[in-house]
């Protein structure tokens, strides 16, 4: 907004400045001023919109040194890999892989939807990194959200923020929902508060610039494996919004038909 708002002043001085300029010279010498015409309407249209267009190159810089450096201080990072639209129906029922990066090491997790009820998901230890996660096989329902570990159950909720009671989460700041609609990218910023301690358990920091499908979360390890349940709600949310970031917008034009995305992950339904 401060670019645009600037440069809608500059951009009058920058046209001024070019033909005054060019005038000035042309009085005493038109030879000189057709010379030098070009390249000086090129400076004065660069004094002029220097806002508008370095606001484009400026936006990927922070936004590749938010990606690279807003997990600085963290225990660890996660890389949420959904699924592109394309890929849908060859992947399934694996959803997407959630690899976690620690001091120590690593370790990936696998999203996989149950084929009978695809309100159910697995998200297990795929054994391929050097590190063992807490909790190598969780279950998620998200018609009733509820998650199971080792056959004890217990209940997270979307509404009106996420949580999850029985590991004492919540939302940091409850002004940025955490949103289950099909087309919305996971947002959850979760603390870990039991009336004397709190601490920053997980951070959502963005997609990948270049591939939606990718989302960088922030991790810290204490409550030890609290942050894993919290992947896992996460993951199930990237796997639509992956989906959707990258279907088609418009009717395909060589077969005249509408692509529609009837992917439901926010409650009920079959999915």
């Amino acid at each position: 907004m401060i670019c645009w708002c600037t440069g809608s002043l500059t951009f009058p001085l920058g046209v001024y400045l070019a033909v005054a300029g060019i005038g000035v010279v042309g009085e005493s010498n038109v030879a000189l001023a057709c010379l030098i015409a070009l390249p000086w309407i090129a400076i004065c249209l660069f004094v002029g919109t220097w806002q508008m267009w370095i606001y484009w190159m400026m936006n990927a810089v922070w936004y590749n040194d938010v990606w690279n450096n807003a997990c600085n201080g963290w225990d660890g990072y996660a890389i949420l890999a959904g699924t592109q639209w394309m890929d849908i129906s060859s992947s399934l029922p694996y959803c997407g892989i959630a690899t976690v990066f620690l001091a120590a090491g690593n370790y990936s997790m696998q999203l996989e939807r149950n084929g009978n009820n695809h309100n159910v998901f697995t998200f297990y230890n795929m054994q391929t990194g050097n590190l063992t996660p807490t909790y190598p096989n969780i279950t998620y329902n998200i018609f009733n959200h509820t998650y199971t570990i080792n056959n004890v159950t217990n209940h997270y909720t979307v509404s009106p923020n996420l949580a999850f009671p029985a590991l004492d989460l919540q939302l940091s700041n409850p002004s940025i929902p955490f949103s289950t609609g099909q087309c919305d990218m996971p947002l959850a910023d979760l603390m870990y508060s039991n009336g004397t301690v709190t601490s920053e358990v997980l951070s959502v920091v963005n997609v990948d610039s270049s591939d939606c499908t990718q989302l960088k979360v922030c991790t810290n390890t204490n409550p030890e494996g609290d942050y894993e349940i919290a992947l896992g709600v996460l993951m199930i949310q990237q796997f639509a919004y992956g989906i959707c970031c990258t279907a088609p917008s418009s009717s395909d034009s060589s077969s005249g038909t509408t692509v529609v995305l009837s992917v439901n992950f926010g409650s009920g339904g079959s999915g």
